[in-house]
């Protein structure tokens, strides 16, 4: 079994665990969500609607993401998709029939499921995409080729680090930059965000990560 697999595993057999009323409100909180631009919001959305934990609901959802790019809406194939995922839980003899309708009715949650992880294709799929950024400041002296004579001169450094991931991994790079390349920086993503603007206006499509704008 892959890590993945075995991430995934872990998830269903939290889900299978729960009681059917718990169950039923975490189908339909799936059932009912809005797509988002990536399963970890939406898993995020989904754990905050039902109270359940954070990162089995994120497992769980990242799993069946998968699976659904596959299953489409072709029954046959689900029923083999649902087999597959009760093999996946740990004592899957001890999975009731609820539980089977419940996991059958996940697999039919495309536009929730479905759509967030193909979003997250499409957004994961350009390389390189942000996480978060962070900076951190200092004043570096400049010394003059006599140490002895008192040092009066300094330049401010920012070091802006960008946390990203590309594929399923995470990485990061640093780039050390003065109050005026900011400034630049700061203009550049202001078109960027203008451009946004413009295109939000003059489209009719429905943005999946419009909780963001």
């Amino acid at each position: 079994m892959s890590e993945e697999e075995y991430d995934f595993s872990q998830a269903l057999t939290w889900f299978a665990s729960l009681d059917d009323v718990a169950r039923e409100n975490f189908v339909r909180a799936c059932e009912s969500a809005d797509p988002s631009i990536d399963l970890p919001l939406l898993a995020r959305r989904i754990s905050a609607a039902t109270g359940r934990n954070p990162d089995q609901t994120r497992g769980l959802l990242t799993g069946l993401g998968g699976i659904l790019g596959l299953v489409g809406y072709d029954p046959d194939v689900r029923h083999i998709a649902a087999n597959y995922i009760v093999s996946l839980i740990a004592e899957p003899a001890r999975i009731d029939e609820a539980a089977k309708r419940h996991i059958d009715r996940l697999l039919r949650c495309e536009r929730s499921i479905g759509l967030s992880s193909k979003a997250q294709g499409v957004m994961w799929g350009q390389g390189r995409v942000f996480k978060h950024a962070q900076t951190i400041s200092q004043i570096r002296p400049v010394f003059q080729s006599d140490l002895e004579t008192c040092v009066d001169s300094a330049v401010i450094v920012h070091d802006l680090r960008i946390d990203y991931r590309e594929g399923t991994f995470d990485s990061a790079w640093s780039v050390a930059m003065n109050g005026r390349q900011i400034e630049g920086l700061i203009e550049a993503l202001k078109r960027a965000l203008c451009k946004e603007d413009n295109i939000r206006k003059t489209n009719a499509f429905h943005f999946l990560d419009s909780e963001y704008a």
